[in-house]
C-alpha cells in the first residue's frame, strides 16, 4: 500500500485528535452515543482539513512550475547579400 506523506500525516493527526474523546468515553464522562457524534465530527473535520492541505500544496506547486521563463526563440538568420553579377541576378556567369 502506497500514501503520499501528506495522507499519512492527516491521518495521523486524526487518530492524535481523536484521544480526547477515546479517554473521556473510557472514563465513562460521555456515553458512546456523545463518543460516536465526536468521532465523526473529528472525521469530518479531517478529510476537510487534508483536501484542503493537498489543494494548497498542488496549487503552490503548480505556480513554482509556471514561473519558469520560456525559452527564447532561436534567432532567424539574416539572408547573405547579394553581389552585382551574381547568376540570379540575371548576369551573365563568369
Amino acid at each position: 500500500m502506497t500514501s503520499g506523506p501528506l495522507r499519512r500525516l492527516v491521518g495521523t493527526a486524526g487518530l492524535v485528535a481523536l484521544a480526547p474523546t477515546a479517554l473521556l468515553f473510557a472514563s465513562g464522562s460521555i456515553t458512546p452515543v456523545e463518543a460516536g457524534v465526536r468521532a465523526l465530527v473529528t472525521l469530518a473535520a479531517t478529510v476537510v482539513i487534508g483536501r484542503v492541505a493537498a489543494w494548497w500544496l498542488d496549487h503552490l506547486a503548480s505556480s513554482f512550475e509556471r514561473d519558469e521563463p520560456a525559452p527564447e526563440p532561436a534567432p532567424e538568420p539574416e539572408p547573405a547579400r547579394r553581389r552585382r553579377g551574381d547568376a540570379d541576378n540575371g548576369a551573365q556567369p563568369r
